[in-house]
């Protein structure tokens, strides 16, 4: 079996097994096409590709994007806020970046644009529920048990967010493992060739909580359904 020389090597490869198979599905001809699907086939077994890893190189070629939150863009990011986006994020393939601009916080949304659509449509859902649940166990008068809840809360849903995405990683084989692991790899290097920046978590601060509320909000983040991709697809 050859070996790559390089990433670009491998790429320029790949590119090539692409076009001889569009060429064999675009054929009128079923000599023609048999041809190519074989020379295709010969250039994935000398160097030990899968058509998985040419759909993959394929899916992966579309545009990374960034997208800031929408509820917020007027005010200063509560913490609990960007922990429950990095719950969604983790769940929906998405980097979280906090960004600062006139003095006011925005959350940040980086990767491929289906994948965007989908954690903002979930993040404006549960920030929503995650409030109004809020409100209705702690009344106005009840600040700090308020923040307390929704910090719990937002830490429960990322814990389970990444016990799930760990679980459905071992789960998952072929071509949807290496989806999910080329997507992470792809959206890094975008971070940290664009942006210049390495993403991190948030180091957790519980020293100034109500710990009965903060426990109510982990509680409460036990009930809700946060592997959803299917309903809003």
């Amino acid at each position: 079996m050859k070996e790559f020389e390089n990433q670009k090597h491998k790429d320029k490869i790949i590119d090539r097994i692409q076009k001889i198979l569009n060429h064999a599905n675009g054929s009128q001809y079923e000599a023609e096409a048999s041809t190519a699907m074989k020379m295709a086939q010969s250039y994935m077994k000398q160097y030990g590709l899968s058509l998985s890893d040419v759909e993959l190189k394929e899916q992966l070629e579309e545009a990374i994007l960034k997208e800031l939150s929408e509820h917020n863009l007027r005010k200063k990011t509560d913490k609990w806020e960007i922990f429950l986006a990095m719950a969604i994020g983790d769940i929906f393939d998405c980097k979280i970046i906090l960004s600062k601009r006139y003095k006011a916080s925005y959350i940040m949304f980086i990767g491929y644009q289906k994948d965007i659509q989908l954690c903002k449509a979930t993040f404006k859902m549960m920030y929503q529920s995650a409030k109004s649940e809020a409100y209705k166990q702690f009344p106005r008068n009840m600040k700090l048990q308020r923040k307390s809840f929704l910090i719990g809360l937002s830490h429960r849903l990322e814990d389970r967010a990444l016990e799930e995405k760990l679980s459905a990683k071992k789960e998952a084989t072929g071509k949807y493992a290496l989806m999910v692991i080329g997507k992470e790899k792809q959206i890094d290097n975008w971070i940290d060739k664009e942006m210049n920046i390495t993403t991190r978590k948030r180091k957790r601060n519980t020293t100034t909580i109500d710990q009965g509320a903060y426990n109510k909000g982990r509680q409460h983040a036990n009930t809700l359904d946060i592997n959803n991709r299917s309903k809003l697809t």
